[in-house]
């Protein structure tokens, strides 16, 4: 579980922070598409921020990986996975968005929800 939360830490900081710092590449290399506008750019950052917490979280969380709190955030985690799967998915074959990035991004959290549910399996239960 350890490796699986530095990961997870490492992966969602760097989209993060670029999200934050410069969303419209990040969208357009990730989605093929555009921001329009302040509201879209708003909209990414924000993304942005929560992927940076999501980061920090796991981060410290990774430190006492072993404990149930740690589980919890790995439940957390598989559902990000799991949303952003389906999401992107959508993106791709219901809308007919394309990118370089974007059938990899989805076979990695596709990899990443399969990490979780294997921890989270792994993982004895604290009563």
């Amino acid at each position: 579980m350890t490796t699986l939360l530095v990961t997870t830490a490492v992966v969602e900081g760097i989209v993060g922070i670029a999200l934050l710092a410069v969303p419209a590449p990040v969208v357009s290399a990730l989605l093929g598409g555009s921001l329009e506008g302040p509201t879209g750019t708003i909209a990414a950052r924000l993304a942005g921020a929560a992927l940076g917490s999501l980061a920090v979280a796991c981060w410290l969380a990774s430190r006492g990986a072993r404990r149930p709190a740690a589980s919890g955030l790995v439940g957390g985690v598989l559902f990000y996975n799991v949303a952003s799967t389906g999401l992107l998915l959508w993106a791709r074959f219901g809308l007919g968005m394309e990118s370089a990035l974007l059938l990899p991004t989805i076979a990695l959290h596709l990899a990443l929800a399969g990490w979780c549910i294997a921890c989270l399996r792994t993982t004895p239960r604290v009563e």
